[in-house]
């Protein structure tokens, strides 16, 4: 291993105006690298070298950032049910890990995106729409192995010492070579070095839920077979939005292709030799009768092309082949052709004119062309204009509108084609933004959610039949095939349960 010193005289050779520069940088390094030594870490049987993140201070790391997540998801989904359920699982799969069982803190979100995920001192997250999708109790424990995983792994504070050291290195070199494209070239392996350590991460975070399956009695193939759930789930998703599934993932991506951690989670339960172990469907099924599909109205809630905010009392219609996306911070629409909606709300606004609020507050960072007052229903003040922007599938035409309504709320829309097609779309675009309106108390009363249901199958049931009684209407077919785990060329079960969604 080549010790800082070696490191710094590789810039001080001939370089004598630099020995002041690698003086300083050298203390620093000095003073970070001495913080701690290394250890044998017992889940992975490796030598850690973790200075930033000691293992006494992840308790507090994880309690200081508990709150902030759990605001950033919506919140505690507050079904005692499901609560009761996942906490039994989490102390069946945490008690086969390198820690005692009690040392984790489990919370279910009320989110409908598909996630889990896990913070430094045993807090361990999981959605309400990834409990959804899974189908049996085992693949539940299978995702809640793989987040305890990167807790006894210590991830978190492996990749905290990677970016900073990363971060270091490329600051020295620029530092000490004066040459600022040296310096950025520097930075960007750095990211890399971090994006390729966060996928091995995700690589021995399955090896140790797969084995924490085994031990805890778990079907250990059930994690592979969540995970081919999640790829279906993902193709989905995909085919709404239009996007092309296909596309090799790229250099900096954090996580790994999907497809290949199936194959991996399956090779590493194959290689345990067990044919059986539990796997909990029942348990599934009764744990999650009855649970939120999808939005919570009370944090807006999409039904087709309509988007209703029930406690806000507000919606708006978007044209028929967009998809709605509800998310914390905006809602989101596109079509298959590259087009895009974005909606918010702006809380914090001034009561400046419409026409000086969104050149000056909304939209201060685009330049804006043709910014105009227009007429609108319900509203008191509205404005439009035009810019164009940079995106990751290239630079879009938007039109934007900033509303403000007859209550004083300031309402903001964010319209996007590809820069040839916007004449195709301006009376669409203008229609959503005329669709929006306030909602009467008894209409605001009347937005259901959408639940999960398990209807018998019958020896005449049909993919067909069964996806008719669907109350999402969007490739019905498709979503029941995806939320009870079936690819494309799968048959109709013969027995049994299938899952369905109503309202």
């Amino acid at each position: 291993m080549m010790m800082l010193n070696d490191f710094l005289s590789l810039f001080m050779n001939n370089n004598p105006q630099k020995t002041v520069k690698t003086g300083v940088i050298g203390l620093f390094l000095l003073a970070v690298v001495g913080v701690s030594g290394c250890s044998v870490n017992p889940a992975t049987g490796k030598r850690e070298f973790t200075p930033l993140m000691p293992q006494s201070s992840e308790k507090k790391i994880g309690a200081s950032s508990h709150r902030d997540v759990v605001g950033e998801y919506n919140g505690e989904y507050n079904n005692p049910k499901v609560k009761a359920y996942v906490q039994k699982i989490t102390k069946r799969i945490t008690a086969a890990s390198e820690l005692p069982s009690d040392y984790y803190t489990v919370t279910v979100l009320n989110s409908p995106v598909v996630n889990a995920f896990a913070l430094p001192g045993g807090y361990l997250y999981v959605t309400r729409g990834l409990i959804g999708l899974a189908n049996t109790e085992a693949e539940l424990a299978g995702v809640l192995g793989h987040e305890s995983g990167h807790v006894t792994a210590r991830h978190a504070a492996g990749r905290s010492n990677v970016q900073a050291v990363a971060g270091l290195g490329a600051m020295a070199l620029g530092m000490l070579t004066g040459n600022q494209q040296i310096a950025q070239l520097a930075q960007t392996g750095a990211q890399g070095l971090v994006a390729s350590y966060s996928r091995s991460d995700e690589y021995e975070a399955d090896e140790l839920g797969v084995r924490y399956l085994t031990k805890a009695k778990y079907n250990p193939y059930a994690q592979s077979h969540f995970l081919n759930n999640l790829n279906l789930e993902t193709q989905y998703q995909a085919s709404l939005k239009g996007d092309n599934t296909d596309d090799a993932p790229s250099f900096f991506a954090t996580h790994p292709n999907t497809a290949n951690r199936v194959s991996k989670a399956a090779d590493l339960a194959k290689s345990k030799n067990i044919t059986d172990g539990f796997e909990g469907r029942s348990e599934h099924i009764a744990a999650t009768t009855g649970m939120i599909w999808g939005d919570d109205p009370s944090q807006g809630m999409v039904q087709g092309n309509v988007f209703s905010h029930k406690d806000l009392r507000f919606t708006f219609s978007v044209p028929s082949d967009f998809t709605l996306d509800n998310q914390p911070n905006a809602v989101y629409a596109s079509n298959p052709s590259g087009h895009f909606i974005q909606f918010t709300m702006d809380n914090m606004a001034t009561n400046r004119s419409m026409m000086e609020y969104l050149p000056f507050e909304h939209a201060k960072d685009i330049k804006l062309v043709n910014l105009q007052n227009i007429d609108m229903p319900n509203m008191r003040d509205a404005v439009t204009a035009q810019a164009i922007i940079n995106t990751k599938s290239g630079q879009k035409l938007v039109r934007l509108y900033a509303m403000r309504s007859n209550d004083n709320k300031v309402y903001n829309f964010m319209m996007g084609t590809p820069r040839n097609d916007i004449a195709s779309l301006e009376q669409d675009f203008l229609g959503t933004a005329r669709s929006l309106r306030n909602l009467s108390s008894a209409e605001a009363a009347e937005i259901k959610p959408y639940y999960i249901q398990y209807v018998k199958i019958s020896p005449s049931d049909t993919f067909e039949s069964i996806s008719a009684r669907m109350a999402i209407r969007k490739n019905p077919e498709q979503l029941l095939r995806v939320i009870n785990g079936l690819s494309a060329g799968d048959a109709l079960p013969q027995s049994g349960y299938m899952k369905i969604i109503v309202q």
